[in-house]
């Protein structure tokens, strides 16, 4: 099943589209388990971590409404799509309530893998054939046991942020994190580099609310710009 995608952001705006010729791909994007932010920073992190499991709630309610819709409410040549739909719905409510506990239990820094793995499916999922691309928790993978986690789970790219830190020069926020991308079939880190995040907000779907999650936004915007072109070279 395609990534569900809470954050509804625009296709049309995305300047690095799919050209519907790439091969497909398997990625597990593993989320961090802490970030160095400022203490002045903390009064943001129950907003970003509020208005994620508000996107989720909103998303499944909608999914429970879409179960209460009957085919006759649309037009006849409607219908076929609409059960088809429905069907689909009731399957992805089943994996979103699976996923509640990690919901409730989200982290303000794990914007960071969530946002990334948004934009990367919106990137290689436009079109079919779909890749395959989903967050994984931390601890379900260790840094020396790259290779058997991508063994195991049959996933062709491990992609990693880490030692996430955010610091305050002369009244200037900066983020600094470590992108590592793993490849299974060469079995090594093919791409490790040093990403950084300001507070600025580029509007459409780089817009961001406060300066925390400028830092977190704008660290992924800025990653984009090597790490598709990596992935692509490598499908």
């Amino acid at each position: 099943m395609r990534k569900i995608v809470l954050l509804i952001i625009l296709i049309s705006q995305l300047s690095f589209g799919q050209d519907g010729t790439q091969g497909t791909f398997s990625m597990a994007v593993v989320k961090p388990n802490k970030a160095e932010i400022e203490k002045s920073l903390e009064k943001f992190t129950d907003s970003i971590e509020l208005t994620y499991r508000n996107q989720y709630y909103t998303y499944r309610n909608r999914l429970i409404e879409m179960q209460d819709e009957k085919p006759e409410d649309y037009p006849e040549d409607m219908r076929a799509d609409f059960k088809e739909s429905k069907k689909q719905a009731a399957l992805e409510l089943k994996q979103l309530d699976s996923l509640e506990n990690q919901i409730l239990n989200y982290k303000y820094y794990e914007l960071i893998s969530y946002y990334t793995t948004t934009i990367l499916n919106m990137s290689f999922n436009e079109y079919e054939p779909y890749s395959s691309i989903f967050e994984v928790q931390n601890h379900e993978i260790e840094n020396d046991e790259l290779s058997e986690y991508a063994e195991i789970k049959k996933v062709d790219f491990i992609l990693l942020f880490e030692n996430i830190k955010v610091t305050n020069i002369e009244g200037l926020y900066k983020m600094t994190s470590q992108l590592k991308l793993y490849s299974k079939k060469e079995n090594k880190i093919v791409l490790e580099k040093n990403v950084f995040g300001n507070t600025n907000s580029y509007g459409g779907m780089w817009t961001c609310g406060n300066s925390l999650s400028c830092l977190f936004i704008t660290s992924i915007k800025n990653s984009m710009e090597f790490l598709i072109p990596e992935i692509r070279q490598r499908i």
